[in-house]
Formats: structure tokens, sequence, C-alpha cells
């Protein structure tokens, strides 16, 4: 009984904490239900006199080894909070709250003004392709914001590939309505030297028609005529359906994509890989 009541507590922890079951595991839980069953000769209540009698010896036992069990469990609780909080053994549920963190992250607090995120002349370039409406691109303009107030030898190229209709020819179908849009306004931002805040303007907000924009715009002091005649010109047109172009020569299906010195990464990386990936084309910290 008590290989079963430990096997039904690995099962539960298996099926709602990691959220993976090992098929030969599942088998060993079902032998032990079965030997648990038979034993108990399939009564309910028998069950739950066995039960009763395997915490009753449990408890009789740890009093006669009183020493021996506060050791285990001093072990056995130190074990559980050592791989509880690195998550050495499941290390895909660390990448993915390590990721999900920034997903809950409202407004970009590591934000940067200008058309310049981290230095001139440096010696890792991160040339990034990016979607407005991707929400791993929201997550991934955080981290890249982050870094590039945390290395001081970076810089980030941003390129506009949405995976909307109105702009893109490339796609199939309209994954990201108003990604064109989006694109377009901040490239009109870039006119007025302030690409990036307004980049994570348009991630957070989600401006759906010119209206919305224009308010951006004026949140951040630009000229309204301006802005307004340059997300409407044929020059921005031209310089999205370049990048667009640019993009599809290198026959990108998937946002975010970035080349860390020419080092293709495909997708968002947790942060401290992100990291590592940067010192590893010599980033230094600042």
């Amino acid at each position: 009984m008590f290989a079963f009541t430990v096997s039904m507590i690995l099962a539960g922890m298996s099926l709602f904490r990691i959220h993976k079951l090992c098929i030969l595991c599942v088998i060993t839980y079902i032998i032990d239900l079965a030997i648990a069953l038979i034993a108990s000769e399939c009564r309910f209540k028998n069950i739950i006199n066995d039960i009763k009698t395997t915490f009753f010896d449990f408890i009789s036992g740890a009093k006669q080894y009183t020493k021996t069990f506060i050791i285990l469990v001093i072990l056995a609780s130190s074990f559980l909070v050592y791989t509880g909080t690195t998550y050495c053994f499941v290390p895909h549920i660390k990448k993915q709250k390590s990721i999900l963190k920034y997903r809950n992250i409202k407004k970009n607090p590591y934000r940067v003004k200008g058309n310049l995120l981290g230095v001139k002349n440096a010696d890792v370039v991160i040339e990034l392709y990016s979607d407005y409406v991707c929400p791993l691109c929201y997550i991934n303009n955080i981290m890249l914001h982050q870094a590039a107030k945390e290395f001081k030898n970076i810089q980030i190229v941003h390129h506009n590939y949405p995976f909307d209709k109105e702009c893109n020819k490339y796609v199939n179908f309209n994954m990201h309505p108003n990604a064109c849009f989006m694109a377009r306004a901040a490239l009109a931002a870039e006119k007025q030297g302030n690409y990036w805040e307004m980049s994570s303007l348009l991630y957070e907000k989600q401006p759906k028609k010119l209206e919305d924009v224009i308010k951006l715009s004026d949140e951040l002091g630009f000229d309204r005529e301006k802005f307004v005649s340059d997300f409407e010109s044929k020059e921005i047109e031209k310089e999205l359906y370049k990048q667009i172009d640019e993009a599809e020569k290198l026959k990108l299906d998937s946002t975010p994509t970035m080349y860390i010195n020419g080092e293709q990464i495909i997708g968002v990386q947790p942060y401290y890989e992100l990291k590592e990936l940067l010192i590893k084309h010599g980033a230094k910290r600042k």
C-alpha cells in the first residue's frame, strides 16, 4: 500500500507539476494500483483500512528510528527545494518560466529612446527581424532592451517582417492583422529620431487605427503633421517593402529571428541563454 501511495503522489507530480508522463512510470503506477486492489480484495473498505495501517506503521517506524527519520526528511526536503528552484531535472520548465516572466510585464522597464539601441560600431551586432503583433516578439523586445542596458558593446538593428498580407506578399494568410500598419508607424517615428521608444509602445498598446498611433506620437512629442505625412508616404512604404524583401531572401518563416554576428537564432530564448550567446560573441558587461 505504501508503494501504491508513493506511486500516486509521483503520478500527480508528473501530471500537474512537470506536465509530462513517462510511459514506463505510468505502467508501474498501474501495476501498483492493481497490486493494491488485489491485496485489498477490490474492496474500498479494505483499501481504507490498509491506508490507515500503513500510516500508523509509518508513524511507529519514525518514532523507533527518530534520528534516521529526521536525517532522511532533511535530505529529502533539501533535494526537493534544490530541484524545485533550479529545475535541473525539467529544464524546459525553467525556460518556459523565464520567458513567461517577460510576457507578464505590461510596460518595458528598459525602454530606450532614439533610433539607436546599444552603441555605434559595436563588436556584437544583432540583426533582428520581428512583427509588432507577434507575442514572442514583444517578449524579445524587452529582453533586447535589457541586454542593451547590461552590455556595453552591442547594437540591435531592427528589421520589419510583418505576417500581414496588407504589405507582405509572401504570406498566405493574415496571421497578424495590423502588423503592417504598426511597422509604418515605427518607420515614421524613425524620421523623428525615436524609433525604439515607439516600437515599445506599439508592442504594448497594439493600436488599430491612425488615430491611435497619432496619440502615441503626441505622447512622444512628435510633430503631428510630419508624423502623419511620413506614415502615409511612398518613401515609408518603399522602405517597408525593402525590409520584407530582404527578410524573404533569408527564407525566414517565423518571428522573432535574430542574427548575432551572423549566427541565426530562431524564436525567443530565455534571457540567461541570450546573455550566454552574447558573451560567446564577445559582449562585455558594463
